[in-house]
């Protein structure tokens, strides 16, 4: 029995590391997408800011 029961443990903290893996990756694309979108935004408002003071 003790065993199974280390290789249960190690079973599930492997998919619990997959999971924070994964979560972490999700988070890093969710932050690459604001800075993406943020720094669009920003270029737009920049090109707009030097069309007006033309």
């Amino acid at each position: 029995m003790p065993g199974y029961a280390n290789i249960i443990y190690a079973s599930l903290s492997v998919a619990y590391l997959i999971d924070v893996v994964v979560m972490i990756h999700r988070n890093i694309n969710i932050i690459k997408g604001a800075y993406t979108l943020e720094t669009m935004v920003c270029k737009n408002w920049f090109e707009k800011v030097r069309t007006t003071a033309r």
